[in-house]
């Protein structure tokens, strides 16, 4: 896209100014350099937990430099450093939540018996965690809205494509939280009560594996919509 063309992306000189003069470039190849240490971390297996810890780290910082790929790094002055703080932030926080739910659809999917209980421990386990990621979520979204759109440009949101999008996205945003507090305060609680009363857990298990589900498919669309925002231009930019 930089170079504007496919033949001139390719170009070694071309490619080469870009990771080496450009943020976005050298983000582009932290993140790829970040996401292999972390496989090659976990490749012996889930049990050290040394390298779990440091695959965490490794993916948080693939996640991280995301930020720079976005409008975050635009912003100039002593701003900037919070505008790209918050993006971080939200970006983890993201994470957090969505990879909460990937694995909870694994989990879900076709669980033995043996794993029901520890997939309700980690429900109820992931319900500290989950509220603090969308805390998180809220206020750096908040924060970022207001950098990208301005104290000017509130009333401009609804009349540009960027502040229709945003609408949507906060309405998925909306609709995984309900899903996530249905999730937490009343399926969860549900199937712990059957496990510690010895009673069969299939009914509890396929309304959460639907709930998560619908969680996991929200946050794609969710992701969708995200990435048609990036290349819109915000209100306080038009």
């Amino acid at each position: 896209m930089m170079a504007g063309g496919w033949r001139a992306g390719l170009d070694p000189a071309a490619l080469g100014y870009v990771i080496q003069s450009t943020s976005l470039g050298m983000a582009h190849v932290i993140r790829a350099g970040l996401a292999v240490i972390g496989v090659v971390l976990l490749l012996p297996g889930p049990g050290s937990r040394p390298g779990s810890t440091l695959a965490i780290l490794a993916f948080a910082g693939a996640m991280a430099s995301f930020a720079w790929s976005g409008h975050g790094a635009a912003t100039e002055g002593s701003a900037g450093l919070l505008h790209l703080t918050a993006d971080i932030v939200h970006l983890i926080a993201a994470a957090v939540w969505l990879g909460a739910l990937a694995g909870f659809c694994l989990l879900l999917a076709r669980p033995r018996p043996g794993d029901v209980e520890g997939t309700s421990r980690a429900l109820t386990g992931f319900a500290v965690l989950g509220t603090g990621a969308v805390a998180a979520l809220a206020i750096t979204g908040t924060l970022n809205t207001f950098f990208l759109v301005g104290p000017d440009g509130l009333g401009r949101i609804m009349g540009s494509t960027w502040g229709v999008l945003l609408m949507v996205k906060l309405a998925l945003f909306v609709l995984m939280l309900g899903l996530a507090a249905h999730n937490r305060f009343t399926l969860a609680p549900a199937l712990s009560r059957a496990l510690d009363g010895g009673a069969g857990t299939q009914v509890q298990v396929r309304h959460l594996r639907l709930s998560v589900g619908l969680e996991m498919l929200a946050g794609i669309a969710l992701l969708g919509v995200v990435a048609v925002m990036g290349v819109q231009m915000p209100p306080a930019s038009m």
